[in-house]
């Protein structure tokens, strides 16, 4: 259900926290909630928002009234595995006189799905008529880019994905993992680098920002592998080197291989981590002047809107700004409107979804508002314990909630342990975070008991501006010591360690529903099934990467009955 609102949650003021960052001089509003996944927003002329929402919907939505008018509807047609679904869009740059739209999706298949590029006509406060641009058969169930821009000269920019087979990434005659290039009807242009296609540069791995700056230079925002998020500038004809490097050409191999490819080098990374990097803009407007000549990048995995600072010359990225980190959840989408207005788009419902989003609410378009001059935060604990139960060898998680009743964001900078025992972890690994105004959020904490029994510790919160951390006592019971103890023989699975997949079997047919986590509680599969004797959780299904060697916990369910968690190796 659509709903309307100004800020997350009421709470009441406490204890205040001085000395206020520079992160801290913007906190979000929500403006629409009740969305699901939502991709790409455009806002009108008539101050209402264009959404795509990945299940397949794309909406027209009032925020003053929370009307939503579905203008096209693909439910039943597109794939919606992992990455796929209904993706980004554009307007033409003279709509609605011209009334086309440029929509990306993956279609399910007879035997494998197509990724689709394709322009619609606007009629009748509907989307017909689609003429497809680009369509890919088997599609693969990540990497599909689907970003869209259209430049100052009238040119299409789309970004496509290695769909999952990065060789295609350096291959010409492919269109995975390069920027397309078409003209405003779907033609090709003359002047592109190889003459019939649409390829504008190539190997790329998935790129999902894409903006342009007054002078015409392109900026792509691109997703590396388990490191080395990208900037780009795009030149035409470049190669930037997917799948033979990935960040700065800074070993040698790379060095040997941006030789051979004459691959460019980003103009910004992420180094050694990924940040799940999303849509890019470039942001000089009056309103805000302290985001002025600046690409804003936001993130999904680092949950935080980046502000990248040019120098006068904007040939090189001099300062790298987080903005409210972990404070709404995984950002999809930035829109920056004709006068200066900020919206973004939070997906905490997707697959890549972490404690302790989503939140109510959620999925929801917000938008990044100063804080008023001496606006502070303001600390409350909403309980003084945490207890947890678990099994003996087996990972838990609780929560703990904090509420911020002031009037500008609340930063938690530190989560620890005093360590009286060895049984607790901290679970919080998203640091620091931060508490947006009269709102709350929950800290997470683990619980790794290593034998029966209780055990107490207390848990520190470091609250910035404030020196003393604030303490709270945690509780364990160590409940048994193994799922077969408590199952007997009504339940098994195997392999065990698994290198493909898992089947989940009980002895007779049954409602079976299995939750996998990884080690750090973040929800990797869900899978049922209704009158069956077993589930099957293929790993391989996320893609080279993404199910790697390591633990894994599977909650599983037994018509109503909860079995316990189950500790999986590959």
């Amino acid at each position: 259900m659509l709903r309307l609102t100004s800020l997350i949650a009421l709470s009441i003021l406490v204890c205040a926290a001085s000395n206020v960052g520079a992160q801290e001089l913007f906190t979000y509003n929500r403006i629409v909630e009740g969305l699901a996944i939502p991709w790409e927003i455009d806002l009108d002329d008539d101050g209402k928002f264009w959404v795509t929402e990945r299940s397949g919907i794309f909406s027209r939505l009032d925020p003053v009234t929370g009307e939503k008018k579905v203008l096209l509807d693909l439910r039943d047609s597109v794939e919606l595995t992992i990455e796929n679904g209904m993706l980004g869009f554009v307007m033409h740059p003279q709509f609605p006189a011209e009334p086309y739209v440029y929509v990306g999706y993956v279609l399910k298949g007879d035997t494998a799905s197509k990724r689709v590029i394709a322009r619609f006509t606007f009629r009748n406060d509907s989307l017909v008529e689609p003429l497809r641009l680009v369509e890919i058969d088997t599609a693969g169930y990540i990497h599909q880019g689907s970003r869209m821009m259209i430049s100052n000269d009238n040119k299409l920019f789309v970004t496509m994905g290695d769909g999952d087979w990065p060789e295609k990434a350096q291959d010409p005659t492919s269109l995975r993992g390069k920027l397309l290039r078409f003209n405003l009807d779907g033609s090709i242009p003359e002047d592109n680098p190889i003459p019939g296609s649409p390829i504008w540069s190539l190997g790329h791995r998935n790129q999902q920002g894409v903006t342009m700056l007054p002078d015409g230079r392109i900026f792509t925002a691109e997703h590396g592998s388990v490191i080395e998020d990208e900037v780009n500038e795009i030149f035409k004809g470049g190669n930037y080197g997917w799948p033979f490097s990935e960040g700065p050409c800074d070993t040698p191999d790379e060095r040997d291989s941006c030789r051979k490819y004459s691959s460019i080098e980003p103009v910004w990374s992420t180094g050694e981590v990924t940040y799940g990097v999303s849509e890019l803009v470039f942001y000089n407007h009056d309103l805000y002047p302290v985001l002025q000549n600046s690409l804003l990048l936001v993130s999904l995995k680092q949950s935080t809107l980046f502000q990248l600072k040019f120098d006068s010359a904007r040939t090189k990225i001099v300062e790298t700004i987080p903005i409210l980190p972990f404070a709404a959840g995984r950002l999809r989408a930035i829109l920056v409107t004709k006068s200066g207005r900020i919206f973004l788009t939070t997906t905490n419902q997707d697959q890549g979804k972490y404690e302790p989003f989503p939140l109510e609410g959620d999925d929801a378009i917000i938008e990044l508002v100063p804080v008023a001059e001496g606006a502070q935060p303001k600390y409350r604990a909403l309980q003084d314990t945490v207890a947890m139960n678990g099994m003996v060898g087996e990972m838990s998680f609780g929560r703990f909630p904090i509420a911020n009743d002031g009037d500008a964001p609340l930063t938690i900078e530190n989560v620890w342990y005093d360590g009286w025992t060895n049984n607790f972890f901290n679970a919080q690994w998203r640091l620091p975070l931060v508490v947006l105004p009269k709102s709350s959020i929950d800290v997470m904490t683990g619980f790794l008991p290593t034998e029966l029994g209780s055990f107490e510790d207390r848990l520190r919160i470091k609250v910035k501006g404030i020196d003393e951390p604030f303490v709270y006592v945690i509780y364990g019971t160590a409940v048994a010591s193994s799922v077969a103890e408590q199952s007997g023989s009504s339940f098994e699975l195997y392999p065990n360690p698994f290198t493909d997949a898992v089947t989940f079997r009980a002895s007779e047919p049954s409602r079976i529903s299995v939750a996998i986590t990884d080690v750090l509680g973040r929800t990797v599969w869900r899978g049922s099934a209704e009158d069956a004797a077993s589930v099957v959780w293929d790993g391989r299904v996320f893609g080279a990467g993404s199910c790697p060697p390591g633990s894994y916990h599977a909650v599983v369910t037994i018509n109503c009955m909860t079995i316990g968690t189950l500790l999986l190796r590959r």
